[in-house]
């Protein structure tokens, strides 16, 4: 069995192969953090094996962009008996913690673990970030870092099981915070600067900004934030959008396109910072 562990960073993988995977691989994680996985093409019931806290989980055929759920401290293994698409979302328990204290949700025990449901949310971060993975660079971290915030909101509140118990934290920002903002996103146009390194000099969670800068100063956000994204072609006002528009039910099951470039192995992953990843699967 070969193991891939991740650190302590949002990040988005595509792992592809043309040939069925020789052995399972079981993925970890350095910090609490859930794996989403979705396919991109359909696989049959007998070429799709996923064991969790060693125990091998019932499957049928798996359709293409259903989503799995699952917390990485079960050590989940994963065997693909076929040419293979995935993408792979690590995603951090404490960027999910900030933002439920931020919204005012409970504090999350566990989530619950999802097999190959269909999530049109998910599916739809999934479909916006296609084009910007297994090039030879990637969306800015300042683009990452803002959708991360999607998916760790989706999965408090479809996932985690937990209530709403207050209102969210009233979103704004004083005068002073907004020029501070403005300076750090303007001296930084390449998009190199993280969204949590703003929030810290505003004296603000990443999610507090984040809202705050949206909603409050959404004239300025527009304007730097898709300067930010321009050569990665991915700004985050932009890939939010694309990520909550509303989609029939046959967009969620759709394939990817015939006649897509496949390799043997994974495509560069992409975190805060753009590094590129290793291959996950080998020949």
């Amino acid at each position: 069995m070969s193991e891939c562990r991740n650190d302590n960073r949002f990040s988005v993988t595509l792992v592809e192969s043309t040939a069925p995977m020789p052995d399972e691989i079981r993925k970890s994680s350095t910090v609490s953090a859930l794996l989403v996985s979705l396919s991109l093409c359909s696989l049959a019931a007998e070429h799709f094996r996923l064991s969790v806290d060693g125990k091998i989980v019932p499957t049928r055929r798996v359709p293409a962009f259903r989503a799995s759920v699952i917390d990485l401290a079960a050590e989940p293994s994963i065997w693909v008996g076929s040419p293979l698409r995935f993408v792979h979302f690590h995603v951090r328990r404490a960027g999910i913690d900030e933002v439920a204290a931020d919204l005012g949700y409970e504090r999350v025990g566990g989530f619950r673990l999802a097999v190959v449901e269909p999530d049109i949310v998910l599916a739809q971060i999934t479909r916006s970030m296609l084009p910007h993975l297994g090039g030879a660079t990637g969306p800015s971290p300042i683009a990452l870092d803002h959708l991360e915030l999607i998916p760790d909101a989706h999965l408090l509140q479809h996932y985690a099981g937990v209530r709403q118990i207050r209102a969210a934290t009233a979103v704004g920002l004083v005068a002073s915070q907004r020029r501070r903002a403005e300076e750090i996103l303007r001296a930084n146009l390449d998009g190199r600067v993280r969204l949590s390194d703003v929030a810290r000099e505003c004296s603000l969670s990443v999610s507090h900004f984040a809202r705050s800068f949206k909603e409050r100063d959404a004239e300025l956000s527009e304007k730097v934030l898709c300067a930010v994204g321009s050569e990665s072609g991915l700004s985050p006002p932009n890939l939010a959008r694309r990520a909550f528009d509303a989609h029939d039910g046959d967009a969620v099951h759709a394939s990817h396109p015939e006649g897509a470039p496949r390799s043997d192995r994974a495509s560069p992953f992409w975190a805060p910072g753009g590094q590129r990843g290793e291959s996950l699967i080998s020949k």
